[in-house]
């Protein structure tokens, strides 16, 4: 069996970006820059509900995978997981800019306009506008995790079929994301004919992409279909050693860029494929009616490249995508939102979820205590076909307006600031696009969990129910800090 295992140690391994030695140095460079929180983004990859080892693996479901005593060698298991995001002190950063937690916004009349963050014009709020906004982005999500497990032996009798099994996994999930905007200390709201206020203005009709909504948003569904193919390496007084490969294929649609934060289930429309890994150690050495044991449990999953839309600013200046175009043609007005978003070729990143902690069973109780992590890289945008796509179509018929519809300023102009005018017409260039504006950023999660319940084995079947609940830290600003729980019953049979 050791050969078995060695083999699936270097799949895992091999499954994601490891860093060469001669990387080390340019590796510990941008650990400063990994560790920073991010700002001005417009999308956001929270973590889906059901991607939690901790529910999933609890309260007797490995025993029911690796020891089936049932004729039909078979196991089932519904996990029903409810969680929440909990107040964070900078989550509202990552989508506005400069690490700010409100944003004042004022015209070029109003008092003390060089005060401001956002220059109310590009809004087409008046000129005399003054307030404040602010963010408080929440979710709420709830699943449901139905999996079945089957033994291949069942079907086929070959001692090459002794140790695998294959299952199948079905995550109903909700979710409900509300970023919350509001509103204080407004001043001369705007004519009936523009936008009034601040909420208003970022949820004017004219822009196709990029919104705030005032309202939440919700989504329900099928999420995916998860195929697992894995087989037992040990199972044996409390020693339980397990592999497996899974493929992924969506079941639901991706996000919806007419608005920032907008629900998706599962892994937004991505398919994806992946391995995982179980480890068990006995702690005591009589384990036949009570187990102390050390677990250890990780799954990597590789999305698959597609494509989608984003919204991107212009690089170095945050939230230009907010600012107002004209067209080469002097059509003015023009939402820069509606200019840039546009379809490009996403390759996203390993998703690692890792399990680690104690189980004790004492007869048919069961408890286990553990800390968990959630983690996954950038996302990259493929430049080349971005630039091809570019190039193809009408982007360079686009500047930043100047005072007037047909002018068309510097790239001095910036959200908060209108720069000089051009004698002639500049156009928006590709290099100026700030890629990483328009991705998921690097994140990752701590938790940690507790769970209790039950096991009863009979002679020919296993059964369980259990409740668990867990409490999550993100490291910063590119995840939510949530808290939850979960409740589950299933069997062998």
């Amino acid at each position: 069996m050791i050969p078995q295992v060695v083999i699936a140690l270097l799949l895992l391994l091999s499954s994601v970006n490891l860093l060469a030695l001669d990387d080390c140095v340019e590796f510990l460079a941008r650990c400063k820059e990994l560790l920073d929180e991010k700002t001005s983004q417009s999308f956001m990859f929270p973590r889906p509900i059901y991607r939690n080892l901790a529910a999933q693996l609890s309260t007797g479901w490995t025993d029911c995978i690796y020891d089936k005593p049932g004729c039909m060698q078979a196991s089932l298991q519904a996990v029903g997981i409810y969680q929440q995001t909990r107040p964070y002190r900078s989550v509202n950063q990552y989508f506005l800019f400069n690490n700010k937690t409100s944003l004042i916004i004022k015209g070029e009349n109003a008092p003390q306009a060089k005060l401001r963050d956002v220059r109310a014009e590009w809004l087409l709020l008046p000129s005399d506008f003054s307030g404040v906004m602010t963010i408080k982005p929440e979710q709420k999500q709830g699943g449901l995790w139905l999996e079945y497990n089957q033994n291949i032996r069942k079907f086929i009798d070959h001692k090459f079929f002794d140790s695998w099994w294959f299952g199948i996994a079905l995550p109903v999930q909700f979710v409900e994301n509300d970023i919350k905007i509001t509103q204080t200390f407004v001043l001369n709201p705007g004519p009936a004919n523009g936008p009034a206020d601040i909420i208003e203005a970022f949820n004017q009709g004219t822009w196709n992409y990029g919104k705030f909504n005032p309202n939440s948003m919700k989504k329900a569904g099928l999420a995916e279909l998860m195929f697992k193919l894995g087989a037992t390496f040990m199972d044996r007084d409390g020693f339980q050693i397990g592999y497996y490969n899974n493929f992924i294929l969506p079941l639901a649609g991706g996000q919806d860029a007419a608005y920032i934060f907008s629900p998706f289930l599962g892994n937004n429309k991505h398919f994806g494929f992946g391995i995982g890994l179980h480890f068990q150690l006995p702690l005591n050495e009589c384990t036949e009616n009570n187990l102390f044991a050390f677990f250890f449990d990780i799954e990597s999953i590789y999305l698959l490249r597609r494509k989608q839309l984003r919204t991107f600013d212009l690089r170095g200046r945050p939230w230009t995508r907010f600012l107002l175009m004209t067209r080469r043609d002097g059509t003015g007005n023009i939402p820069g939102v509606n200019v840039l978003t546009f379809p490009v070729h996403l390759y996203p990143f390993n998703l690692v979820d890792l399990s680690t902690g104690f189980r004790f069973k004492f007869n048919h109780f069961d408890l286990q205590i553990g800390y968990d992590l959630w983690a996954h890289g950038d996302e990259k945008v493929g430049l080349h076909a971005l630039i091809s796509d570019l190039q193809s179509s009408n982007f360079r018929d686009f500047g930043v307006q100047g005072n007037l519809p047909g002018q068309t300023a510097t790239d001095t102009s910036t959200i908060d600031f209108l720069g000089p005018l051009d004698l002639g017409f500049r156009s928006l260039r590709i290099s100026e696009l700030d890629l990483q504006s328009g991705i998921a950023r690097a994140a990752v999660t701590h938790r940690v969990h507790l769970a209790t319940g039950a096991v009863v084995d009979m002679d020919c079947y296993t059964g369980f129910f259990g409740i668990g609940g867990f409490i999550e830290f993100p490291q910063q600003d590119t995840a939510l800090a949530n808290w939850g729980a979960w409740a589950k019953f299933g069997g062998s049979f």
